[in-house]
């Protein structure tokens, strides 16, 4: 899926999933749900149509995009709008149009496609959190896009949009420092959270091996510290989380560090020098209220510069995130990043 802004998300119909809240433009679903499903499922059918203009009726886009937003400051849950190929088309050449000052159907285009080319490539991955036999947006083509984008209009700015963008944006002309900053806090905590469940996990997985290090043998600090606040393992989502950076206490991150970097290097027998150990270090920027000038240079170079599997982002992020175009924007000159300036 494509994360837009707050707690909303767009992806191919092909994934459905009525557990979560959800819009639907789609030829094949754009229908009222039967009311037997409608009772056991979790989430909320908001607004449904065959297509973009059947689903907005006589709302604007920008009318549409506003309901949603306050929906999600209401709930709190996420929103997932679930679109065949030319539904997803007409969406996304209004929001582009919506997001950027002066952007081209060309550099739209490229957005969609390293988003695409992900989706492909992840398709029904281990992170995905549905699964389909069928290709997203197999169908959608360039110049169907590019026809759409000269029919579509702008209908004002959106804020917290995805991470991606607002880097794009600064790496141009730095300028939404704070609302990056803010953005990438957030994902920046939720990999160190995975970083400390899997130093858990392995904990949990190897306890009982003779040649397990001693010091890493500490029941009480993973079962019942100011860090790790529950027994069971947990995860990254929210619902489920028994890990806390932000709150836990200077000895017992202290602590932390030690272990994870003994385990990581002695035991999974990473070097010191390896991006495992280096991103451990970010641990101390993410208790920071927010980040500091510094800071967001210190994550845009590490992010630039790792290596391995290890990214800024979780792997709770990796559906959300549009690796490809953020490594293009990693990679480019500042002009060439001049049309993905936000409005």
């Amino acid at each position: 899926m494509l994360h837009l802004f707050d707690k909303v998300y767009i992806t191919s119909d092909t994934s459905l999933d009525i557990h979560f809240d959800r819009v639907v433009m789609s030829q094949r679903y754009g229908n009222r749900m039967l009311d037997a499903l409608d009772q056991v499922s979790y989430g909320e059918l908001i607004l449904f149509g065959t297509s973009f203009e059947e689903t907005l009726g006589e709302r604007s886009f920008k009318e549409f995009i506003d309901s949603l937003e306050e929906r999600v400051l209401k709930t709190e849950k996420k929103i997932i709008i679930y679109t065949d190929d030319k539904s997803f088309s007409v969406f996304m050449a209004n929001w582009y149009k919506s997001t950027f000052k002066n952007i081209s159907a060309d550099a739209a285009w490229l957005v969609i496609d390293s988003y695409i080319q992900k989706q492909t490539a992840l398709h029904n991955w281990r992170t995905v959190s549905t699964s389909s036999n069928e290709k997203p947006f197999s169908e959608l083509t360039k110049t169907q896009f590019v026809e759409d984008f000269n029919n579509a209009s702008s209908s004002g700015s959106v804020n917290n949009i995805s991470m991606e963008l607002l880097l794009a944006n600064y790496m141009y002309n730095q300028t939404k420092k704070t609302e990056l900053k803010e953005s990438l806090h957030k994902i920046l905590e939720r990999s160190l959270k995975e970083i400390a469940i899997e130093v858990k996990h392995s904990y949990i997985k190897n306890k009982n091996k003779l040649l397990f290090p001693t010091s890493a043998k500490d029941e009480k600090f993973f079962t019942d510290s100011t860090l790790y606040k529950d027994v069971s393992i947990g995860q990254v989502s929210s619902l489920a989380n028994t890990v806390d950076i932000i709150n836990a206490s200077e000895e017992d991150i202290t602590q932390f560090k030690t272990i994870a970097k003994l385990l990581f290097q002695d035991w999974d027998q990473f070097k010191a020098t390896s991006t495992i150990i280096k991103f451990l270090d970010l641990i101390d920027v993410v208790r920071k209220n927010t980040l500091t000038d510094a800071d967001l240079n210190k994550v845009i170079q590490f992010e630039k510069t790792s290596q391995g599997t290890v990214r800024i982002f979780s792997s709770a992020d990796e559906e959300k995130i549009n690796v490809y175009f953020l490594d293009y924007v990693m990679n480019a000159n500042a002009g060439d990043l001049a049309e993905y300036e936000l409005q």
